[in-house]
């Protein structure tokens, strides 16, 4: 929830999957330019999900959203394929400073 109210205070209506699997779906059929994906999720965990993301080819930012600090955990992320992290609780500047690096890398590349 915190997520999308930060979100929505840019402009940006997010699509919010209630577990790994539901993101993995519907990523197959919509694009986006940018992923939040919590790292704690049921059924398929945000690891999982990025990993299986990857696997396909998928190259849009992965940004992962955890609670964790361990480095084995920030080891973790960026294994499977996650771009960044962002550490809860998150601020609203947070998500600012991430949009706005990946939407230049974005504009960047296309």
């Amino acid at each position: 929830m915190l997520i999308e109210m930060i979100l929505a205070k840019f402009g940006i209506t997010p699509t919010i999957a209630n577990d790994g699997q539901e993101a993995l779906d519907y990523l197959t059929f919509n694009n986006v330019d940018i992923v939040f994906m919590d790292c704690r999720m049921p059924v398929v965990d945000g690891f999982e999900a990025t990993s299986l993301l990857r696997e396909k080819g998928y190259t849009k930012p992965i940004i992962a959203l955890t609670a964790s600090t361990t480095s084995v955990e920030t080891e973790q992320c960026f294994q499977c394929g996650m771009d960044e992290i962002i550490n809860k609780p998150y601020q609203q500047e947070d998500i600012k400073t991430a949009l706005t690096k990946w939407a230049q890398i974005l504009d960047s590349s296309r």
